[in-house]
């Protein structure tokens, strides 16, 4: 039960951050466009954000296996998520396959939420001992 509570909180924190870095235009929807933001300058990423892999579309799954791995190398914290569609409704992008949140624009600005999300996710994922998948609200 605390493991799923937890993870219910955890998923509220993911989807607090997506709308912040909403607002403030610091997101970066779609694996094509992820994948360009990163090349460009892949130190202005604070997380990828990727749902679920399926086993559906076997092209996407090895494009996402790669932007992983290129994530990994960086130290760019990876968070995943329960569905697309989740991430739909917090985005409101139509192209939900990644979505990579960057660092705050305003220099000196405290990374408070987004410091506070890792640590939360570090402390969970060595409990799991595996890489969690978070459950965004839906309201």
């Amino acid at each position: 039960m605390k493991v799923n509570r937890e993870n219910r909180r955890i998923g509220k924190d993911v989807a607090n951050l997506l709308h912040e870095a909403m607002k403030e235009k610091r997101l970066t929807c779609g694996l094509t466009a992820a994948v360009r933001q990163l090349e460009l300058d892949p130190y202005k990423v604070a997380f990828c954000v990727l749902p679920q892999l399926t086993d559906g579309d076997r092209a996407n799954h090895i494009h996402t296996v790669l932007l992983q791995a290129f994530c990994y190398e960086r130290n760019i914290a990876i968070i995943q998520v329960e569905n697309i569609e989740g991430l739909r409704y917090h985005t409101r992008a139509a192209d939900c396959s990644c979505v990579v949140v960057l660092h705050p624009w305003e220099k000196g600005r405290d990374m408070c939420l987004e410091d506070h999300l890792l640590r939360r996710i570090h402390d969970f994922t060595s409990i799991l001992q595996a890489q969690p998948i978070f459950k965004l609200p839906m309201k």
